[in-house]
This record gives structure tokens, C-alpha cells and sequence, in this order.
């Protein structure tokens, strides 16, 4: 073994009096020494910390000790923080105040539809210093309405060109304090660009002299009191948003997010490398030991929805099934073989793993609307591969692209949605979700053609769309009567709330948990009034129904794991391989 190893441990086991800061200092070395994974290592990290956390373990404090410590903010009337918002606080508190593994901060991991936002904007305003809110570009303006509604009198500096009109050049840390901000918000995506200018990460853009490269510079230069990611799965699997998010320096950083596992242990191990968390011997090393053994749910607050004992609506799930017709089972069948085909090649090395992907959700597609084949790139040679004689193939062609036809807006899975809508009743409101443009361009064309002179179906803008035009989509739904139906994708998804509406409909199952839960998330949350129903539009005997069952699986698995529930390996392998 290590000899340096060995001497650390020996010194933290004979710190004179429990001094906590002299064991926290040793530990945190011993950590940053430890390159090898020998089990004898492990083990003795383990007694290290184990004695470290039995000596620090406090209480968790309770809200009298909040109240004179920091006394609770006063909301404006009728407004008042819920019980899982103050622990989540007294929480925050907690971590910010004690070091556990390198981290002071930890993951926030509350539901979807809980006021986690609120819960975060909080705590910045109970904090002193200056703090960065790091969010999607969708949630921006729920973070600016959340200070300005509960906190009118915090100040804040919105870093975004667009929609600040201040220039870049009045950016510093200390223009920031002196001005009175408490919180400085800016986007992922713009932190990225400034990460990229300022050399962070290799996207130089910028010359020396602009004011875009002399805000970079500021923004990763100053230290600030706390970093707060929100949505922190963001940068769990994106490389460039990850090192742009470890490059601000701070004294704390907080992970928010209601899926911080998602389809792999290493989206949790990443966030938890953004709170200070040492891994000398990486993300491999992490998911075989660290966890566990050095009791890192500690830096991990899961409260699931069912223990905060929230007055909700019930949620009401119901399976529409829906048959093909013979033509749109032979498109599914021949795009199945195809891709078939290619997965095949795959394991050769032959194609990549992209190829194999594009061709499963070309597939997927198809099940809605064969039509969606006629789409996008490849859409030229859709049949080839079918061994069709030039009659028929051209025949196929014909009604491939007829959008308005059986193939397109009248499938079977389009009429099954129309159906639902037509029996929604009149006062109530529905949102249609697919992932896949060109489905929902074909739903929004026949509900418009079948229902455009009873009501409006309004198609939510992407994210990349101007704000305005989303909020003003948003606005029509949520007070005009003639507005009932509204479309929406995977992008821009997030953060919305969308407790006007009380059905759902899932045009297709998906393959991630995570994006079925946040977009039911939309509608089940604080502030519904009715009972929520959702529809889950599939097809029986085709691979919809096994992937429902996989994401199902997934998300269970993934739950599990973070109640610390001991899951069998097939699970596990679910959660690692997935």
C-alpha cells in the first residue's frame, strides 16, 4: 500500500481531540492520494469517513433554529413556503455548512410540480453574497417571475443578450454586488458560449477585446458564494456543458433536478463531482464503490411526492390501444427489418451506432404515420430495401405522400387522438405530446382541419423560438375558452406549468423516464384543481409496447436507487447498460 496512504490514515486516527477541520483537511488529502483502487484502500477511506461523520453529525435543523439563525424570508400574502420547501432549505443550510468528501452542497432531488424553484430562489435570498443560477433557457423566466413574486425587493442581473438589454461590459462580480444582486441568472447555453470564449473549453470565438470575452473572463475569474444548477441533468452527458459548469469557482454548489439518475449511476456521479466531490480514480471507480461506502445519499435530498402529503388530484392513466391497418403493419414490418439489419451491421463495426438510432426512430414514426417516412433526410429513397415491383412501389409512393390520407393525418394512432379529444369535455383542456416534429405537424394539421371551427389548437414553440412567442402561446391557453388543445415536443418541455390542463395524451411511449415524468409533471403539480388523465396511445405487437415496459422499468430502478432500496441486478444492469 501507499506509504503516504498509510501515514494520512494513521494521522486522522490520532487528531487530538475530534478536531474536525484538521480530520476534514487530512481526509480530503487522503482522497486526492488515493490512486489505486485496492479493496485495503477502500476500507480504510471508509473507517476515515465513517469516524469523520459520526464526530460531525449534527441534527437537522429545525425551523425555530432557521428562525434565529437566518430568519425566514416574509412572503408577500397569502403565500407561505410548504413543508418540503423549508427542509429542503434547512437543508441547503445543512450542506453549505458542513463538508462531506470535497462536497459543500449537495443535490436537491424533489419531483416535478413541488416548487423546487422556489425552494432554490430561497435560499439565495437567505444566503449572503452573490449567487449564479444556472438554468435551461426555457426556465428563465419561471426563475425571474419566482424572485419577482416572492422576493419583489432581491435584486438580480439577467446575463443574456437577448433579453437583457444591458451590455456585457457592465458585467463584473463586484458591479454585481455593489449594485445590490443577490443572484446572477444565466443559461446554460450562454454559459457554454462564454466558457468557449473566455478558453475554458476548446471554443475560442472571441477576440481579447470584446465585451462578450470580457465577461467570460469575469465570470469564471470571481468567486461566488454559491453556484446553483437547476435541471442538472443537463450536463450529466454533455461534455462541454459539464466543463463549463466546473469551471466557475465557488464556495458551494448545488444540484437541483427530479432525475438526478436517469438511465446510468455516473448522471449522479457527475453532479456530485460538480458539488466537490473527489474521484481520484474516476466515474468507474464511483459506480463500484464510492456511494455506498462512503454514504453519499447523505449529499442527496429524495423526497418522493407520496411523503410530502401534498392535497393533489389523482392521476388517472388509461391504455388506448390501437390496431394497424394491414397496410400501415406492412410499412412497420419492412422499416422493422430494415433496422433490424442495420443493428446487425453495427455489431460488425460495420455502421455506427447513430445509424442504428436514426433508423429505430424512423421506425417508431412510421407506427404513427407511415407518411412521417417521406420526411426529412433519406426520404427520397424511403422503400428502398422493400423489394417492390416498380407498380406497386410506385403505388406505395403515392400514398407514402399523402399527408391528408391514411398514411399521414388519418392514421390509426391520429384517429385514436382525435377520438380522445372529441370526448374530453367542453371546459376542459388537453396537451398532445410527441417527440418527433414531423408526428406533431401532422396532429396539429388534423385537429385543425376536424376541429378548427369548434375550438383552437395551438402548437408550442421550441425553445429556440423568442420567449414572447412562447409565452404568448402560453397565455392564450391558459385564459381563452376557445383555446383547448395544445401541441407540444420534447424541446421546451421543461419548466412550464401547465395546471390549466387536465389531460394528457402521449402519442407514443418513450424511451426515457425522464421525459415522461416531466412532461406529466407539467400538469400534476401544486396549483391543479381537477383530476388528471392520461392516455397512452400504442400499438399492441409492435416494439412500442416493449419500450413502455423498458422505460417503466428504468424509472423504477432508477427510484430505487435513490430511496436506497437494495434492486436485483437485472435492475441495476437497467439503470448502467440502458
Amino acid at each position: 500500500m501507499d506509504a503516504d496512504i498509510i501515514r494520512l490514515v494513521e494521522q486522522i486516527q490520532n487528531v487530538v481531540n475530534n478536531d474536525i477541520a484538521v480530520m476534514e483537511r487530512v481526509a480530503y488529502e487522503l482522497l486526492t492520494r488515493a490512486t489505486t483502487a485496492d479493496v485495503s484502500v477502500i476500507d480504510r477511506m471508509n473507517t476515515v469517513y465513517k469516524r469523520l461523520e459520526h464526530i460531525a453529525h449534527k441534527p437537522m435543523m429545525d425551523v425555530a433554529e432557521i428562525d434565529r439563525r437566518h430568519r425566514w424570508p416574509v412572503l408577500p400574502s397569502n403565500y407561505a413556503l410548504l413543508p418540503h420547501q423549508k427542509v429542503g432549505v434547512e437543508w441547503m443550510f445543512r450542506r453549505s455548512s458542513i463538508t462531506n468528501a470535497g462536497m459543500r452542497g449537495g443535490i436537491l432531488a424533489l419531483p416535478v410540480g413541488v416548487g423546487k424553484t422556489l425552494t432554490l430562489v430561497t435560499y439565495a435570498a437567505m444566503v449572503q453574497g452573490v449567487h449564479v443560477y444556472v438554468c435551461k433557457n426555457d426556465l428563465i423566466s419561471t426563475v425571474r417571475a419566482d424572485v419577482q413574486k416572492f422576493y419583489p425587493t432581491t435584486k438580480y442581473f439577467l446575463l443574456d443578450q437577448k433579453r437583457n438589454p444591458k451590455p456585457f461590459n457592465l458585467f463584473t462580480g463586484e458591479a454585481v454586488a455593489n449594485a445590490g444582486c443577490k443572484l446572477v441568472i444565466v443559461s446554460y447555453n450562454t454559459l457554454v458560449k462564454l466558457a468557449g470564449i473566455a478558453g475554458k473549453i476548446e471554443r475560442r470565438t472571441s477576440k481579447s477585446d470584446t465585451e462578450s470575452f470580457k465577461t467570460a473572463e469575469e465570470m469564471f475569474r470571481h468567486t461566488w458564494s454559491t453556484v446553483i444548477c437547476d435541471e442538472s441533468q443537463e450536463f450529466c452527458t454533455d461534455n462541454s456543458t459539464f466543463a463549463a459548469v466546473m469551471a466557475l469557482r465557488k464556495h458551494h454548489g448545488f444540484c437541483s433536478t427530479a432525475t438526478p439518475v436517469n438511465e446510468n449511476t455516473t448522471d449522479i456521479g457527475n453532479q456530485l463531482r460538480f458539488c466537490g466531490l473527489i474521484m481520484p480514480n474516476g466515474v468507474k471507480h464511483y459506480n463500484e464503490s464510492m456511494y455506498e461506502q462512503m454514504n453519499l445519499d447523505r449529499n442527496v435530498l429524495y423526497i418522493p411526492k407520496s411523503d410530502m402529503h401534498l392535497t393533489l388530484p389523482p392521476v388517472h392513466h388509461h391504455d388506448v390501444n390501437v390496431t394497424l391497418t394491414q397496410q400501415e403493419r406492412y410499412m412497420f414490418e419492412q422499416e422493422k427489418k430494415k433496422t433490424l439489419a442495420i443493428y446487425m451491421q453495427s455489431k460488425k463495426h460495420k455502421v455506427s451506432k447513430l445509424s442504428v438510432q436514426h433508423s429505430l426512430e424512423r421506425t417508431r414514426q412510421c407506427i404513427v404515420a407511415a407518411s412521417t417516412l417521406c420526411t426529412g433526410k433519406g426520404s427520397v429513397n424511403a422503400l428502398d430495401g422493400y423489394g417492390l415491383d416498380p407498380s406497386t412501389e410506385a403505388d406505395a409512393y403515392r400514398w407514402l405522400r399523402d399527408d391528408r390520407g391514411t398514411a399521414g393525418m388519418m392514421s390509426s394512432k391520429i384517429n385514436a387522438i382525435a377520438d380522445i379529444i372529441r370526448h374530453v369535455p367542453r371546459d376542459e383542456k388537453v396537451v398532445v405530446y410527441s417527440r418527433f416534429p414531423a408526428v406533431n405537424d401532422l396532429i396539429e394539421k388534423r385537429l385543425t382541419v376536424e376541429f378548427g371551427a369548434q375550438f383552437d389548437t395551438l402548437r408550442l414553440c421550441t425553445a429556440s423560438a423568442s420567449s414572447k412567442k412562447r409565452e404568448d402561446v402560453l397565455e392564450r391557453m391558459r385564459t381563452r375558452e376557445s383555446c383547448r388543445v395544445m401541441i407540444m415536443g420534447k424541446s421546451g418541455s421543461v419548466g412550464l406549468n401547465l395546471v390549466w390542463a387536465s389531460h394528457l395524451i402521449l402519442a407514443e411511449p418513450d424511451w426515457n423516464a425522464r421525459n415522461v415524468s416531466q412532461v406529466l409533471g407539467r400538469l400534476e403539480r401544486i396549483g391543479q384543481s381537477r383530476h388528471v388523465h392520461v392516455y397512452h396511445v400504442q400499438t399492441p405487437g409492435t416494439m412500442e409496447m416493449n419500450v413502455r415496459r423498458d422505460c417503466e422499468k428504468k424509472r423504477k430502478a432508477a427510484d430505487d436507487f435513490m430511496r436506497g432500496v437494495n434492486i436485483d441486478k437485472d435492475d441495476l444492469d437497467t439503470i448502467i447498460n440502458a
